[in-house]
């Protein structure tokens, strides 16, 4: 492109007019237009339907294009539909944003179209390190059923373990994603008292986010004490957005928890 005179990431709109491009082509049109345009720049695909024979039989006449009456490369596609770009766009993950227009409200009866599409902006988010922590509410939890199952699904995060009598061992993991089980054998926020909850606010302090793990689940809640987290979310998730709060209310099979 730089030797024909067109710079990289300079345009803010590309229009691409009535396409006469062999359909497998489409690919490598798509990364080069997508290295001219700018971040969030627009690429607008004008082309007639697939149903314009006359448009293509028409330039199918012109001598670039013979083969058409000689029997040769029948597979070349004169238009490219635009189904046919818009599967591109999506499969490239270089557009995004992707919306046709039609010239008539019943497609199939209609001449022209364009699809507009958006160059998708790299990511620059850095992916850090992420540490896993599984708070219970005493030491000796550490050993149930639930925690083990849960820390055997993740063997190669060696998760952290912590009871909220060590809440303030959180504060050597900043910006680790905790799932909370002090309620899966019973309700714990009906009974909280002034040192628990300063205990629950180191931890939620320190956390990047939040899977509150409890019971109560199923079609009708039994013990309400196990629905009190869902007002506290709601409070939390509005006074800090950016940490991820999330509830998980398992449902009980007679004596037997689905965890």
């Amino acid at each position: 492109m730089a030797t024909q005179g067109f710079d990289g990431k300079t345009f803010d709109v590309v229009v691409i007019n009535s396409s006469l491009e062999r359909a497998n082509d489409t690919a490598i049109i798509m990364q080069r237009i997508h290295a001219l345009l700018r971040p969030s720049g627009k690429l607008i695909v004008r082309n007639t339907a697939h149903n314009a024979f006359t448009a293509e039989f028409a330039l199918r006449l012109l001598p670039e294009y013979r083969s058409w009456w000689t029997s040769t490369d029948q597979t070349k596609k004169y238009f490219v539909p635009a189904v046919d770009w818009r599967e591109t766009m999506e499969s490239s993950q270089l557009w995004e944003n992707i919306f046709a227009l039609h010239d008539c409200h019943d497609v199939k009866s209609g001449f022209l179209g364009c699809l507009v599409a958006t160059a998708s902006t790299p990511s620059t988010v850095t992916r850090l390190e992420t540490k896993f922590g599984i708070i219970t509410g005493t030491a000796s939890e550490y050993h149930s059923r639930p925690v083990q199952s849960l820390a055997s699904n993740m063997p190669d995060l060696t998760p952290i373990l912590l009871a909220l009598d060590d809440a303030v061992d959180a504060n050597s993991y900043p910006n680790a994603f905790y799932t909370c089980m002090v309620e899966v054998g019973a309700p714990f926020l009906p009974h909280l008292s002034e040192a628990s909850f300063k205990q629950l606010k180191t931890i939620m302090a320190a956390a990047s986010g939040i899977l509150w793990v409890t019971n109560g689940g199923g079609e009708s809640a039994t013990e309400p004490g196990y629905h009190m987290i869902d007002g506290l979310a709601r409070t939390l998730r509005t006074e800090n957005p950016n940490v991820p709060f999330v509830t998980l209310h398992l449902k009980r099979t007679g004596q037997k928890n689905l965890a």
